[in-house]
């Protein structure tokens, strides 16, 4: 399994976000395209929203909520097309 770390910011442009959001849509085009030319591996692109990091001044999500989602994606727990986008907030309650 390959799992790519996307953004929310790479399904939706911010202002003053230019550049990171080109890479993380360029991350999922990755994802989808790779999805396309290796069929035996299954490939996704986990989609935060803001995380508590340094870049956010720690503010938003705590890290470990992202960090629990990446372990559920590696142990197959998502339904969600090969290639496709598994974004945190859909499975966080």
């Amino acid at each position: 399994m390959i799992i790519n770390i996307a953004s929310g910011a790479g399904q939706t442009g911010y202002a003053d976000l230019t550049t990171y959001c080109a890479t993380k849509f360029g991350v999922r085009g990755f994802t989808q395209a790779l999805a396309k030319e290796v069929s035996n591996i299954r490939i996704y692109a986990v989609c935060p929203d803001m995380t508590a990091t340094r870049m956010s001044n720690f503010e938003g999500r705590p890290p470990e909520d992202v960090a629990r989602i990446i372990f559920n994606t590696a142990k197959g727990k998502y339904k969600v097309p090969h290639g496709g986008d598994i974004n945190i907030w859909d499975h966080l309650k």
